[in-house]
């Protein structure tokens, strides 16, 4: 689907002299005539082409006028991808913005470490990790970030580390089957989830194959090394009733997923504070 905007750019060019105003006597009373010179507009359009994340692009590809209709948001990282170049994100994104790829990665036992390197762009294709900077979510197509004479490609270059995982961007959504444990994707509260439920990604975001079969999850630690910045979590599950019934319990906020109870930071509790 796209969205047409025209934008109209009028030139004008004088062709005789300036206005002449010229007094003519009408009896007691003065006509005054006034005389304009005449004007050549020329009227330039320009289209404007929405890519959305939920639809198949790949018909406007030759577009170089856009709109990435993708939201990102706020107080965790958000999976990213184009199918254009990004020479400056902070332009797009805001200053302050974490731009992250994948560099290396490795597998001990079951604790699969992920390493990540700052990036200064963002390639077409690639996928990438983000962070803003503040509190406000950005929506692109709505924020109009306009992504002028760009070009668009929409070949998928995953980060692949041999043997350990694959960080796969989505360039057209893609479904993921339930209960493929090879399949993670970033969720809420920074957590990696593998679906328990048949599930589709949108475009414009990634996701990881862990190379280590369908046994692979719930069992598998992830650790995330961001320049010496270490987190780690537990895959889970996710889809279905994952995201849960929150509620209340003497001023602290929890999350009920089917029989079992988790705080906002994702962490299983097997004790509610009273």
């Amino acid at each position: 689907m796209k969205k047409i905007i025209l934008s109209l750019i009028v030139a004008l060019t004088t062709t005789g002299a300036m206005a002449q105003i010229t007094p003519t006597p009408n009896g007691d009373k003065t006509q005054w005539t006034f005389g304009m010179p005449a004007y050549d507009v020329e009227i330039t359009t320009e289209l404007w082409y929405k890519l959305d994340e939920a639809a198949d692009n790949r018909s406007l590809s030759d577009k170089t006028n856009v709109f990435l209709k993708r939201t990102l948001q706020a107080g965790g990282w958000n999976t990213f991808c184009a199918p254009f170049a990004i020479a400056n994100p902070a332009s797009v994104f805001g200053e302050g913005v974490q731009v992250k790829k994948l560099s290396t990665a490795s597998i001990s036992g079951n604790t699969l470490t992920l390493n990540f390197d700052d990036a200064s762009g963002i390639d077409a294709g690639k996928p990438y990790l983000i962070k803003l900077n503040g509190e406000d979510s950005v929506n692109l197509a709505a924020d109009g970030k306009e992504f002028a004479g760009v070009t668009q490609n929409y070949t998928a270059v995953p980060t692949t580390i041999a043997g350990v995982v694959s960080f796969r961007p989505v360039l057209v959504p893609e479904s993921l089957t339930a209960n493929d444990r090879t399949k993670l994707y970033l969720g809420e509260n920074d957590n990696l989830y593998w679906p328990d439920a048949d599930v589709t990604v949108h475009a414009f975001r990634a996701y990881f194959v862990v190379d280590l079969g369908a046994s692979a999850a719930p069992e598998l630690r992830i650790v995330t090394n961001f320049n010496g910045a270490t987190g780690v979590a537990e895959v889970r599950g996710q889809m279905s009733d994952v995201r849960g019934e929150k509620f209340l319990l003497n001023q602290f906020i929890y999350i009920r997923r089917g029989d079992a109870i988790y705080d906002l930071q994702g962490h299983k509790v097997s004790t509610i504070n009273q």
